[in-house]
C-alpha cells in the first residue's frame, strides 16, 4: 500500500515514527508539505515529494493527515483529499471548533470517504490490556494527564472515549489557567471524570493515567510503554484502510466539542 503523509512541515516527530512503521510494514509513503522548514525532510528520509495534494493522491491508496502541532492546517489539508473517496486518517483531531469538523464530517459523508481520528493515546498498551480484561462495559472513569489544554488535552480526551463508547450528553468543567477538570455524562447515563495539568514538571506530577470502575473495582494503570501506542495506532490505522472503516463521526466531534467548549472557560 502506497500511503500520503500530507502536513504543515514534515520535520516532526510524528511523521518521522510513523514513516518508521509503516517501512517496518512493507508499504510506501509519498509526502505533501504546505509550508516546508528549512531544509529537505524528504530527501533526507528518502520519501518521494509530490507537489500537490492531488499530486499525492494520483498514487496514494489512501491519506494520513498529519500537522499534529498545527490542528489549525487540518481543515485545508482534509479538504483537499476528502472528495477523492480514499481512506483518511486525521492525527489527533479535527479542526480546532466543531463547526469546522463538522465540514470534514459533512464533507467525508457526501464522498462516501472512510474516515477515521484519534490521538495515539487511545491505543495505550495499558488501557487496551485494561479493557480486555474486564468483565463486562466500564461504569465509571477517571483519567488524568498533563500538558496545555489545546494541544495536549486530547490525549487525555482519548483515553475516555475510548473506555466508555457512548455519545456524550453533557460537558462540565471547573478550570483555571493551568488546571482543567471535566465531568462528562454520556447518553447512556455513565460518568467521566478528567483532570490534565498544565507546568514545567506536571509529566511527573500528573502523568497519563486511568481507573476504570465496574462495579466496586477498579481496573487502572499508567501509560509507560510510548513506543507500543504508536505501534498499536499504526496498526489500527492500517486495518481502517484496508477495510475502509469509518470511525464514529459523533465520536470525532465529541472530542472537538469537549476540547473546545471546557478551552474557553477559565475561572
Amino acid at each position: 500500500m502506497t500511503i500520503a503523509f500530507l502536513d504543515h512541515h514534515l520535520d516532526n516527530w510524528h511523521a518521522k515514527v510513523f514513516l518508521s512503521l509503516l517501512r517496518e510494514r512493507g508499504h510506501e509513503v509519498v509526502a505533501y508539505e504546505s509550508d516546508p522548514v528549512e531544509g529537505d525532510w524528504c530527501a533526507a528520509n528518502d520519501v518521494a515529494r509530490v507537489a500537490s495534494p492531488d499530486g499525492a493522491l494520483e498514487t496514494a491508496d489512501a491519506v494520513m493527515v498529519l500537522a499534529p502541532d498545527n490542528i489549525d492546517a487540518h481543515l485545508d489539508l482534509a479538504f483537499s483529499v476528502l472528495a477523492a473517496g480514499k481512506p483518511v486518517w486525521i492525527d489527533k483531531q479535527l479542526p480546532p471548533t466543531v463547526d469546522d469538523s463538522l465540514r470534514i464530517v459533512r464533507m467525508a459523508e457526501y464522498h462516501g470517504t472512510p474516515l477515521t481520528c484519534a490521538s495515539s493515546l487511545s491505543h495505550a498498551a495499558e488501557l487496551e490490556d485494561a479493557l480486555a480484561s474486564m468483565d463486562g462495559p466500564v461504569e465509571e472513569g477517571v483519567f488524568s494527564g498533563y500538558g496545555d489544554w489545546g494541544r495536549y488535552g486530547v490525549h487525555t480526551v482519548a483515553m475516555a472515549l475510548r473506555a466508555i463508547d457512548s455519545k456524550v450528553a453533557k460537558v462540565e468543567s471547573w478550570s483555571t489557567s493551568h488546571v482543567k477538570q471535566v465531568a462528562l455524562t454520556f447518553e447512556d447515563g455513565r460518568k467521566a471524570a478528567l483532570r490534565v495539568v498544565a507546568g514545567k514538571n506536571a509529566s511527573q506530577a500528573f502523568p497519563w493515567q486511568f481507573a476504570l470502575r465496574r462495579g466496586e473495582e477498579y481496573t487502572h494503570g499508567t501509560v509507560s510503554q510510548f513506543d507500543e501506542f504508536y505501534k498499536r495506532q499504526c496498526d489500527a490505522v492500517l486495518a481502517a484502510f484496508e477495510s475502509r472503516e469509518t470511525m464514529r463521526h459523533d465520536e470525532m466531534i465529541d472530542t472537538v466539542t469537549i476540547l473546545e467548549n471546557v478551552g474557553a472557560v477559565t475561572y
